[in-house]
């Protein structure tokens, strides 16, 4: 009689395993939870890159009060309103303050900023991480000079380097139209001394003018004096992204040694496609002058760029008193006019 063996189920060549209905379903599990993990990784790289963004603004206003305590009077920008005439942009006065001495000790003022000489070109296409955001997908590319009376080859050979923060040099006097019970249409308005037609709602940063922070009889808490303005010289709109190319699509603005860089707010349509409109910023970083002849038919030889920011909700501001604040883009534009003038009397409250 043969004696059976029992086998151990350990023995057995059988093994358990996934199959393949469970294997989908893991993969299905694992795929949901990447799904939302992504959105929080994006969201806290996002909120860095804001705090960054935030940092840099901190830095400029600090240097804009040092420079003002130094000099008593503010880093405004020289600018001539006739073409091929020499300026000066606000921002090149500041670079000592801003960690830059070697760069401004080596930026000669007696030239455009657009001059053919070596060093002055080495100069101003120095990318400077403190003038850019890092939310911006456009940080550290070259502006032009449109004006072929100092470049003759045009704005299609680009100098300057860009930058996403821009002194305010105030309101379009056309926003009047807009706001009447806001801007008054006979007061409050600031002449250019070069250009006496050239008339606007001053801001804190007004040029050919040694502004001083006394001007700001509105409060310095509550008058911006740094706008970010994102992208340029590209041309976006919030709504559909960048538009075109340049130089075919741009804006008249971006080089940080560019007085035209400095903004005169405007208002924008809630498209994006154009100026004028009641929206206050974020619907496009300023008007496309791609298509029209240097002096713009718009808007002459002034720079065309807007309040613009690529931060979900807002962008960032430096108020007069050095603080940076988050602004909503859809504040009121009333309220965000009266928190560029400088003295035109309103009170403003919470924003």
């Amino acid at each position: 009689m043969k004696k059976q063996i029992l086998k151990s189920p350990l023995s057995s060549s059988h093994r358990s395993g996934f199959t393949l209905i469970e294997l989908l379903v893991v993969i299905a599990i694992i795929a949901i939870l990447i799904a939302l993990l992504l959105p929080a990784v994006q969201q806290a790289r996002e909120a860095a890159r804001r705090s960054q963004c935030k940092n840099s603004l901190k830095q400029m206003g600090v240097a804009v009060q040092t420079f003002e305590e130094s000099f008593k009077h503010l880093s405004t920008s020289n600018r001539p309103p006739a073409t091929g005439s020499k300026r000066l942009a606000g921002l090149v006065r500041l670079l000592p303050y801003l960690d830059q001495a070697p760069l401004y000790k080596n930026y000669n003022q007696s030239l455009q900023w657009s001059d053919t000489n070596a060093t002055q070109r080495s100069v101003v296409s120095t990318v400077l991480p403190t003038l850019l955001c890092p939310s911006n997908p456009q940080a550290g590319k070259l502006d032009g000079d449109p004006d072929s009376t100092t470049t003759p080859t045009g704005w299609a050979q680009t100098i300057a380097a860009a930058g996403d923060y821009s002194f305010s040099k105030g309101v379009d006097r056309g926003v009047q139209v807009l706001l009447p019970t806001v801007l008054s249409a006979t007061s409050g308005l600031f002449t250019d001394p070069t250009a006496p037609a050239n008339r606007y709602y001053g801001g804190m940063f007004v040029q050919n003018e040694d502004a001083k922070l006394r001007d700001v009889t509105d409060g310095l808490s509550t008058t911006i004096a740094i706008h970010e303005s994102a992208g340029r010289p590209y041309y976006y709109r919030k709504a559909a992204g960048q538009i075109g190319s340049v130089p075919t699509n741009r804006v008249n603005a971006g080089g940080w040694c560019r007085p035209a860089s400095d903004i005169l707010v405007t208002g924008q349509l809630p498209n994006g496609a154009g100026l004028f409109g009641t929206v206050a910023f974020n619907a496009t970083n300023g008007y496309d002058v791609g298509a029209e002849t240097y002096p713009s038919g718009a808007f002459g030889v002034q720079g065309t760029s807007q309040p613009f920011a690529f931060h979900s909700g807002g962008a960032n501001f430096c108020m007069g008193d050095g603080a940076v604040r988050f602004i909503n883009d859809k504040i009121a534009f009333g309220v965000f006019v009266s928190l560029v003038t400088r003295s035109n009397k309103e009170v403003v409250g919470e924003y």
